[in-house]
Formats: C-alpha cells, structure tokens, sequence
C-alpha cells in the first residue's frame, strides 16, 4: 500500500507542535539537562496501519468511478455528437456531464480530507502515548536521525492495533496503572 497515494504522512510540523505543547523547545527541562528522544519511521507505521490500507483503497475504488464517469460522458457527448445533436443540446448535455463528475470529484475531495485527518490523529495519539511511557521527551522522525534515539515505530503500530479495531489508541500503561488507582 503506498499511503503517499491519498496523503498520508506524519508530518515534521506534527512532531514538533507535540515538543514545543510538551514544553521541549523552551527548555522548559533545564538547559544541559538530556532529553531521550524517541524516533518513528512514518512510512512503516502507515504502511502497517489497517486503517490507511482502508482509506487507500476507498479513495482508489472512487477515483476508478470517477474516471468510469468520465470515459461514459465522453462516449455518451460523442454519441450525441454523431447523431448531428443541436449545438444547444450538446452543450446542455456537456454542462450536465462536467456538473455530476465535478459533484462526484469534490465528494472524493471531501472524503479524502475527512479520512486523512482521522487517520493523521489516531496516528498522533499513538506517538504521544508511546512516548510517554517510553519515557521519550521528544519524538522525530527517523528518516531526519542519523543515528541515536529510541525507536518507537513498532510500539506505535501495536498501539494503533486496537485502533483499527475499535476505534481509539491504546493507553499508555502509566496512564492505565494511574487510572486503576
């Protein structure tokens, strides 16, 4: 599945906004004191994720009907052509042709977005909770490390399992023990 095809990607901007809202940026910690720092490959963890597979494959089988419209309007304008239409009908059936594949397009744009959003925050949530029981201060990347960092990439698509199948992240086991007490 290449999750690139709708979007999707875990963005440095991402990454950054939860370091600077963790107080990581300001040095909020002390300077010389050390951070750990938590890496994550993105490309793996939407490739592994059920959930980017799904949308992938929904926004593919609509952009296939759009096109399917596209080759029937134009067979269907041609035919019409053929048959020495008037130059009014054919330019009416022309309107209504681009009028239901603009409608069917902007639909896909929509759904796309709404589908991109949800995965991109399911995806954050995960980060976060493994970083915080990992005990990581700060989370990047792994493409942008040279080397160094804890990798979170396989923690993070075990969290995102349960997202899959239910529909929210699973908790990090402090903020569990915590809510037990």
């Amino acid at each position: 599945m290449r999750y690139s095809q709708i979007g999707f990607a875990i963005t440095a901007g991402a990454v950054l906004a939860f370091a600077a809202g963790a107080g990581l940026l300001s040095g909020a910690q002390g300077a010389g004191s050390p951070q750990a720092v938590g890496t994550v490959d993105q490309r793996k963890v939407m490739d592994s994720y059920p959930k980017a597979q799904q949308a992938s494959e929904e926004i593919q089988t609509a952009q296939t009907e759009i096109q399917k419209l596209v080759n029937e309007g134009s067979k269907e304008f041609e035919q019409a052509k053929g048959a020495n239409k008037p130059p009014a009908e054919l330019e009416g059936l022309q309107r209504r042709l681009r009028k239901k594949i603009t409608s069917e397009y902007d639909a896909l744009q929509v759904r796309a977005q709404e589908l991109e959003k949800q995965i991109l925050k399911e995806v954050d949530q995960a980060i976060q909770a493994e970083a915080r029981a990992s005990g990581c201060d700060v989370v990047l990347m792994k493409e942008a490390v040279l080397m160094g960092g804890t990798d979170l990439t396989d923690a993070v698509i075990k969290r995102l399992t349960p997202v899959a199948n239910k529909g929210t992240p699973a908790p990090d086991s402090k903020s569990s023990a915590k809510a037990a007490n």
